[in-house]
């Protein structure tokens, strides 16, 4: 009895661990991607002011 609690609390446990994973790994992609987004805006503004003053 005591060592199907325990089993179970331990697959309670990695399931747990293994959702917080999954969203903290889709937080920081999502991070990656907004970064990504913001450099490629920066660089097209950058370059259409560089076109506006030539």
């Amino acid at each position: 009895m005591m060592n199907g609690m325990i089993v179970r609390a331990i697959g309670i446990g990695a399931t747990l661990v293994s959702i917080g994973a999954t969203f903290v790994t889709n937080w920081v992609d999502a991070k990656k991607m907004e970064e990504m987004v913001d450099e490629k805006v920066n660089e097209a503004l950058a370059k259409r002011s560089e076109e506006g003053e030539s």
